[in-house]
């Protein structure tokens, strides 16, 4: 059997103003596409703007911490705060310190949460 050798980013270095701040994989509550602006939301509420691709993050984060529930949203598994069954299998997940209370996850990817969130 071949060992996954492949490295996950672990921290993000971010310009925001004129300072750079370093963000902690870690400390991702999750992160979030809105108007093509990609931001990440630490565990404190305090957010980041990232400059990379939804795609490029959710291959650059390690899939035992982080899932890709939609088009929309990565989340860490600690930023989960509820889990609501919704129609047609679908599922509806409520972040930590998110306002929106209706992030949908498809029938598809559901059964593959559901397999992540079991590991």
């Amino acid at each position: 059997m071949l060992n996954d050798t492949r490295q996950y980013r672990e921290r993000f270095l971010i310009t925001k103003g004129d300072e750079l701040c370093m963000l902690c994989a870690d400390d991702i509550s999750y992160i979030n596409l809105h108007d093509n602006r990609i931001t990440a939301f630490a565990v404190d509420g305090t957010s980041y703007p990232l400059p990379m691709s939804m795609n490029d993050l959710e291959q650059a984060l390690d899939p035992a911490r982080f899932f890709r529930l939609n088009r929309q949203y990565i989340a860490n598994i600690k930023g989960i705060r509820k889990i609501c069954f919704y129609f047609s299998s679908k599922l509806i997940v409520r972040l930590k310190g998110c306002d929106d209370e209706n992030i949908v996850i498809s029938k598809e990817k559901a059964t593959l949460f559901k397999k992540w969130l079991e590991k």
